[in-house]
This record gives C-alpha cells, sequence and structure tokens, in this order.
C-alpha cells in the first residue's frame, strides 16, 4: 500500500513506473537551465535506481506532483535525509506551463507533512540560488524562513552565484493550523 499526501489540487504519490517518471526526472536537467546552467542527466543510472527504489528509498525519494482533477503529473518533488538522519533537503520541479500557479507551494507543504509525518526529523531545508526569485518567494509561501547565505559557492553560466537556504523545524511545522495529513491509496 502506497501513501499519498493529498492537498485542495494537488496529490503527491510515487510514480507509476519508469515511462512516467522519465520525463520528470530528465525536467530537472533540461527545463531549470535558467538558473542553474547545464547539467548532464544521468538517465541511465537513474533508471536503475528506480528499478530497485521505484524512486522511494530509506534516504531519498521523489514523488509525483499529480494534478487532482485530471491526474495530469506537473512535475516532481524531491527530498534528501542527511546522515546523521536528523534533517532533510527539499526540491521542488513544475513543468514550466504549470509554475507561477501555486502547484509548487502546495507540493513543499505536503511534503513537508509527508516527511514530519513519517520521520522523527527536527529540520526540513530547501536551498535555492539567492537570484531566483520565484523559487525563494515559494518556500517562504510555503512557511518556512531565511536561515542562512553561502556566498560564491556555485559557477554557472560564466558567473559566480550564492545559495540561500530557507528551513523549517517541527515546532514550527506542529504550528501549522492547516497541517495536511496523510491519506493511504
Amino acid at each position: 500500500m502506497q501513501v499519498s499526501w493529498t492537498g485542495a489540487r494537488i496529490r503527491l504519490r510515487p510514480f507509476a513506473d519508469f515511462a512516467e517518471y522519465a520525463p520528470a526526472f530528465t525536467a530537472t536537467f533540461g527545463e531549470s537551465t535558467e538558473f542553474w546552467g547545464h547539467q548532464r542527466c544521468p538517465i541511465d543510472k537513474e533508471r536503475k535506481r528506480f528499478e530497485e527504489t521505484g524512486a522511494v528509498d530509506d534516504f531519498r525519494g521523489q514523488l509525483a506532483v499529480e494534478r487532482r482533477d485530471d491526474g495530469l503529473v506537473l512535475g516532481s518533488m524531491s527530498y534528501v535525509l542527511y546522515r546523521n538522519g536528523l534533517g532533510a533537503n527539499i526540491g521542488t520541479i513544475i513543468r514550466i506551463p504549470y509554475r507561477a500557479q501555486g502547484y509548487g507551494v502546495e507540493g513543499k507543504r505536503l511534503l513537508i507533512s509527508y516527511l514530519y509525518q513519517t520521520r522523527p526529523l527536527a529540520r526540513i531545508e530547501a536551498i535555492t540560488l539567492t537570484h531566483h526569485r520565484a523559487a525563494r518567494r515559494s518556500v517562504e509561501l510555503a512557511g518556512m524562513r531565511r536561515e542562512y547565505v553561502r556566498r560564491r559557492c556555485t559557477f554557472s553560466q560564466g558567473r559566480w552565484g550564492s545559495w540561500v537556504a530557507y528551513v523549517i523545524f517541527r515546532e514550527e511545522w506542529e504550528q501549522w493550523p492547516d497541517r495536511p495529513d496523510a491519506h493511504r491509496a
């Protein structure tokens, strides 16, 4: 039995198969180049990982962002747990035609709830580039707050860039009046 988290307009769920997963995975490398630059897409390595784990294992996962009204996969939400098991880092990829419509914010809130409801984490963070205004606004709207900036830590498209990290602690999440609940599918 798989767990899915259902919000007002979207559902986070495991990918059904590799054919559904591959476009979401390659979008991570192709559609995000406006901010992150060219990245090599290791699709063969990812196919093997998917066959072994379904893109969700004990330490990391990538879940489909599915629109509830028509079942269309809009993108994916990913997480990586820290080695000490006390925290996680989350990421969002929403396909270009569906950006700036609130799907990423809702997906982050669902993923944060998924992680806090299923693991004894103390903190969840999201890292993005300082000049990626839409991503920064999305994590803020999802309830995360700015924690630190790591300056000149990345080089992409011929220039140095900086990261900004956002965080939400378990105690802050527990205060959400409208926390999403898990629904088994």
